[in-house]
């Protein structure tokens, strides 16, 4: 699967995060099969057509997603959030922040089931516009971000348990020190796939979504 900033493609990458899930996204993306298949992350705020605000919550990204749509008519999405984004269940929490931007959704797929934490919408906007969104919802109860799938990571393949909860630098920090990896990207080098899939369940099922709405 082709990783690609500086160009737009589809899907179009959105997330409540950002430089994160930027390295890690491309890092698994490039162990992936079918090299043919584009995903584009707007990394660059050159290549950023919409603007998010600096507190990206559900909502606002959102709210973002459906401007590609009005706007630029794109039509395909993946979603990347942390579950601390979320107030209540995040199926019933999507569709109802959908809605309230005038969405009509047509259906909402689990792709990782029986969990919520991956799925696919599909909708239509309030101009006619359809749309397939795919979200991935990073994080646990006890450690609510990506972090989490970080830490369980580097405690089973360095044998070190570094919190998850502690502030974002640090942390980065801590797992640079242990793994020698700058970005979280490289940690994703060495695994397999069937790892990958243990460690960011929700985000390789999304991926495989992904190359399923890319025609060859």
């Amino acid at each position: 699967m082709k990783f690609i900033s500086d160009r737009p493609g589809e899907p179009l990458i959105l997330t409540g995060n950002g430089r994160g899930e930027f390295y890690l996204l491309k890092g698994i993306a490039e162990k992936l099969d079918g090299t043919s298949k584009i995903i584009f992350f707007p990394y660059f705020q050159s290549k950023v057509l919409v603007d998010i605000p600096k507190t990206r919550t559900t909502l606002a990204v959102l709210k973002s997603l459906m401007e590609y749509v009005e706007e630029y008519d794109v039509k395909r999405f993946l979603v990347i959030l942390d579950l601390e984004h979320f107030t209540g269940e995040i199926r019933g929490e999507i569709e109802e922040k959908l809605e309230s931007l005038d969405v009509t959704i047509a259906e909402t797929e689990a792709l990782n089931p029986p969990h919520d934490n991956a799925l696919r919408v599909e909708g239509r906007s309030r101009s006619g516009r359809d749309f397939v969104m795919l979200i991935t919802v990073m994080g646990d109860e006890i450690c609510p971000k990506i972090e989490c799938h970080i830490t369980r990571l580097v405690e089973e393949k360095y044998g070190v348990w570094i919190d998850p909860n502690q502030a974002k630098e640090e942390f980065t920090k801590k797992v640079r020190r242990t793994t020698g990896a700058r970005r979280y990207g490289k940690l994703a080098e060495d695994l397999t796939e069937e790892e990958l899939t243990k460690f960011f369940p929700q985000l390789m099922h999304a991926l495989k979504a992904a190359e399923r709405l890319i025609e060859p």
